[in-house]
């Protein structure tokens, strides 16, 4: 019985450290990555501001092909949402919506998911001439998670997961823009 007592106050007490250790920890995090595009910057925009278009490019996605996809609004305007539920935690269940278009410049999204945790983030897609029919584009995510769930981020490289997906999907996208005009 004492041995349960003791263990019992170890564990209480490794919890209690771990949350003071959380109270600490910054919970944001931020990552751009770009692509130089074979396109011009109108094409890409285009191609970029339909959300449908992320089934084909989105690394996330792929990791389940029986991920379920749905819409909500005007497709390439503010307002325009693509819901995602999926049972594979590298997937999860989350949302993504357009909330600012400066037109063949920049598309800001909010992005929420929900599960395997709950993470809320600003991304930006930034399109700039680069040449005669060449666009470089970057992608910006801006997050944070929150207490006490930041203590992960001392044991994950956050920009290098989520950096390597985006760059994977900028270029899984570059042979796609163009071709579905």
């Amino acid at each position: 019985m004492k041995f349960l007592l003791k263990l019992l106050v170890a564990i209480i007490s490794l919890a209690g450290i771990l949350l003071i250790i959380a109270l600490f920890v910054d919970g944001s995090f931020e990552v751009k990555r770009s692509e130089t595009i074979p396109a011009s910057t109108d094409v890409t925009f285009n191609y970029f501001k339909n959300l449908e278009h992320q089934e084909d490019f989105a690394v996330w996605l792929q990791h389940d092909a029986d991920t379920k996809i749905w819409y909500e609004g005007t497709p390439g305007e503010v307002g325009y949402k693509m819901h995602w539920k999926s049972s594979d935690k590298r997937v999860g269940t989350g949302a993504q919506e357009i909330v600012a278009i400066e037109s063949n410049e920049r598309i800001d999204y909010k992005i929420n998911v929900k599960e395997p945790e709950e993470i809320e983030a600003d991304l930006s897609l930034h399109i700039t001439q680069n040449g005669t029919d060449r666009s470089t584009v970057t992608w910006h995510v801006k997050g944070e998670v929150p207490y006490p769930w930041n203590l992960s981020l001392l044991f994950k490289d956050v920009e290098g997961q989520i950096g390597n997906e985006l760059e994977k999907g900028l270029k899984n996208a570059r042979p796609m823009i163009g071709k579905s005009e």
